[in-house]
């Protein structure tokens, strides 16, 4: 973090243009016909940026995506504050220079466009708060320079892409998880026929009836993922113990291919303790979890999952050695954002969050550091509150 004056800055400066000087850019570009009729031809939200990045002209698009604004109040705003960025607000300088800001692609191609005086392409992931919920988007973002009667702008226009995202994720689920939970199936079955007693012919059907559920799984997470994402997915809480749950999560994962050379272990567990909640989606938010967990988890090392009860809540915990680095922490729940390396996979921490806070009414965090190593916390409402509104 650097210092500039008395606020202090992750990413970018902090200074901003006065009202006056907003306004009087404002009116200055008003009265240019050439680029008035620019940004109205543009068919996506653009916006003109003065050097502090604030907002000095937008078109028709751009004021339908900043809507929990005025037409008076987007003026001087930046980016994220107009867009409701969930991180628009975590320091005082505001947009552009959080910590969550070093990763965002809209605010480094500003940045870069600024510095370098160059035309930059990114790509951004932005989680906004919209009707007192979160939703993610995948944008690409374009800037450019721009002068208008020698005063420096920046051009900034964002195309979604959410739908080219949506595919890659889907592609990338079926042509690696799925293939490869339908691929372990098929080697079961062809050594059933092999198999030299009774007991290894149990066993064998055993490892396949678990390797069909979880593909079954797979297939339907994704289904109801599209159902959360609209808003039409259906909750139906009942009682549930909470040590049956974590121990039905590690029977499914442990005879996974997932977990060939690594362990998955219950620690302490309130065993009579139960929670009223969506058995399938809890199941899945903890699935997840444990996935995720062994496929970063080394052969030798484990994972391990404990709960307590704090307060009114449940507290589930997925535990397993290492660190996440820095700027991946910075971008671990949003959408399209993968930790694998692979283009199009990063949907799993995503999909926990939305089902956890938006249908179970409860919270997803993390900590991962030296101390503690990686740690995943559900935080699970004891009893289902049907007054908390779903969008």
């Amino acid at each position: 973090m650097t210092n500039l004056g008395s606020v202090e800055t992750y990413f970018d400066t902090p200074a901003r243009s006065s009202p006056t000087e907003i306004n009087r850019r404002r009116e200055r570009i008003a009265v240019q016909p050439m680029v008035t009729a620019l940004l109205s031809g543009m068919p996506n939200l653009v916006v003109l940026l003065d050097e502090n990045r604030q907002i000095i002209a937008y078109n028709e698009q751009a004021l339908h995506s900043f809507s929990s604004y005025s037409s008076s109040e987007i003026y001087g705003m930046r980016i994220g504050e107009a867009l409701n960025c969930i991180h628009s607000n975590d320091e005082p300088a505001r947009c552009g220079t959080t910590k969550f800001c070093r990763e965002c692609g809209a605010a480094r191609a500003i940045k870069e466009t600024r510095e370098k005086q160059q035309n930059i392409l990114e790509e951004c992931r932005i989680t906004v708060n919209t009707d007192a919920h979160e939703n993610c988007f995948d944008f690409s973002v374009h800037t450019s320079p721009f002068i208008v009667d020698d005063e420096g702008y920046i051009l900034f226009a964002v195309k979604d892409i959410a739908d080219e995202k949506r595919k890659e994720v889907l592609e990338r689920i079926f042509f690696h998880d799925v293939l490869n939970t339908a691929g372990a199936v098929n080697g079961l079955v062809s050594l059933l026929p092999g198999a030299e007693s009774k007991e290894e012919e149990m066993e064998l059907c055993k490892l396949l009836s678990s390797g069909s559920d979880q593909l079954i799984e797979e297939i339907m997470s994704q289904r109801d993922l599209v159902a959360a994402e609209s808003g039409d997915i259906l909750i139906q809480p009942t009682p549930q113990g909470i040590a049956e749950l974590l121990e039905h999560v590690r029977g499914v994962y442990q005879s996974s291919p997932y977990a060939e050379g690594k362990n998955i272990v219950v620690e302490s567990v309130p065993t009579e303790t139960t929670i009223v909640t969506d058995r399938v989606q809890i199941i899945r938010s903890i699935s997840n979890l444990v996935k995720n967990a062994l496929e970063a988890t080394a052969h030798g090392e484990g994972v391990s999952l404990c709960a307590e009860i704090q307060g009114n809540s449940a507290l589930i915990h997925v535990k397993n050695k290492g660190i996440i680095p820095a700027p991946i922490q910075l971008q671990i729940f949003q959408r399209s954002f993968s930790t694998k390396g692979q283009k199009g996979r990063g949907i799993g921490t995503y999909s926990i969050k939305l089902l956890v806070e938006r249908y179970l009414h409860g919270k997803v965090s993390f900590i991962s550091d030296k101390e503690h190593e990686t740690i995943f916390t559900l935080s699970i409402p004891l009893e289902y509150s049907t007054s908390a509104s779903v969008s």
